[in-house]
């Protein structure tokens, strides 16, 4: 499962739509969790409460994995990563968009570069 909280999240949501992952289902009152493997990915966290919020500690078979800007403290494993340059950053979302590394005749290679933040 793949989340971006953001900075304004509705956490209330998104915890009840994690714990409907986990349970898979969305009746959270009662549930059972089943024996499998799951992955969380919460993308664009913030603040460390907003994490704290969104956190479904001791589930067997379940790992989070947090991407944040920030960092946010008491976490057990950190990597930091560098950002990608101007070419590593367009390859990457020419593969995403246009499945091919370079712009496409016919794009603009500005927009490119807005899009993914380099203007």
């Amino acid at each position: 499962m793949f989340l971006t909280v953001s900075q304004s999240p509705n956490l209330e949501e998104l915890r009840a739509h994690i714990w409907g992952f986990l349970t898979s289902y969305e009746a959270g009152v009662g549930a059972t969790l089943p024996e499998s493997r799951k992955l969380v990915i919460l993308d664009d966290v913030w603040t460390r409460e907003s994490l704290d919020q969104l956190m479904f500690e001791n589930i067997p078979g379940t790992t989070t994995l947090v991407v944040s800007r920030s960092k946010l403290a008491d976490s057990r494993v950190t990597y930091d990563v560098e950002l990608l340059n101007e070419h590593e950053a367009t390859a990457l979302f020419c593969l995403s968009v246009f499945n091919q590394k370079l712009v496409p005749s016919g794009f603009s290679q500005s927009l490119v570069k807005q899009v993914i933040g380099l203007l």
